[in-house]
């Protein structure tokens, strides 16, 4: 028995950091969100990663849209945070798929905060494609 893959889908989906960049006073926090603009058939499930400069940051919390079975793991590796989740009927529109707050450990110059999507599929499996938008921190 063998099984085939759904066929990749010719939508996208856009999975940013809003904002896009911030300021933030050292020993102070700020929360950035990753932000997905769903293509029309909608967003099944994901799986990325957020990416930062811990000697300047260290993320404090990591909340996860509540219309979804998501988790947030911000200990996933040294400066690294993953959010995977699944909308078993699908996310459509403009959604926040988890809001991370950061604090500012040390004065820095711009310092990105870069997304990687690992996985993307609309609700059936089928893969979609991802456009990302990074994001940067300065604490000053």
């Amino acid at each position: 028995m063998s099984s085939v893959a759904p066929p990749i889908s010719t939508s996208s989906t856009a999975i940013s950091i809003q904002p896009p960049a911030v300021t933030v006073d050292r020993g102070a926090s700020t929360t950035l969100a990753v932000q997905a603009v769903a293509p029309v058939e909608g967003l099944g499930s994901w799986t990325i990663d957020v990416t930062y400069d811990a000697a300047v940051v260290t993320p404090t919390a990591c909340t996860t849209a509540a219309n979804t079975n998501s988790l947030c793991n911000r200990t996933f590796a040294a400066n690294t945070i993953r959010i995977a989740g699944t909308a078993t009927n699908g996310l459509v529109g403009t959604t926040a798929l988890a809001n991370i707050t950061f604090q500012g450990v040390a004065v820095g110059t711009l310092r990105p905060v870069t997304v990687t999507v690992r996985d993307v599929t609309d609700p059936t499996g089928a893969p979609l494609l991802a456009v990302t938008s990074n994001g940067t921190i300065t604490v000053k």
